[in-house]
């Protein structure tokens, strides 16, 4: 399985080169594929697209487009800091994205939603309800 990380990291080289080391670090280095920008990449069939880039309103909207546009059939996408204080951009973006009924969440943890196209929203609440039942995780369904 090859991934594929979009992340120009402009005037962040440490950033950059701690990602770089713990790829190498776990043995990933083969696996994943940095990008500096969207227009660089070619497959357009994720199964999981992770957001975690700039945290302003207009980069999360760009991006969960992207992932929209880019999302395989059953395709999930991650939000991560979406609660975050100091970054209301996020939330922000993602609820106007919720609102015009481009993506579902189906589950949210302390750092991250976890979100769907909405045909898929049954199939992906219902996998996790399974999930938490067989490892005995306890959670609130609501």
């Amino acid at each position: 399985m090859q991934c594929v990380a979009i992340d120009p990291y402009p005037g962040l080289n440490d950033i950059k080169n701690i990602f770089l080391d713990n790829l190498r670090t776990h043995n990933l280095q083969d696996r994943v594929e940095l990008k500096a920008s969207y227009s660089s990449i070619t497959d357009n069939n994720f199964s999981l697209i992770h957001i975690d880039g700039e945290h302003s309103e207009l980069a999360v909207t760009k991006d969960c487009n992207f992932a929209i546009a880019n999302l395989s059939n059953r395709g999930l996408i991650v939000v991560d800091d979406i609660w975050h204080p100091r970054f209301p951009g996020i939330i922000s973006a993602v609820m106007k994205i919720i609102h015009l009924n481009k993506l579902t969440p189906f589950l949210a943890s302390r750092n991250k939603m976890y979100l769907c196209l909405p045909d898929d929203y049954q199939y992906f609440y219902n996998y996790s309800i399974s999930l938490f039942h067989t490892n005995a995780i306890p959670f609130l369904s609501l």
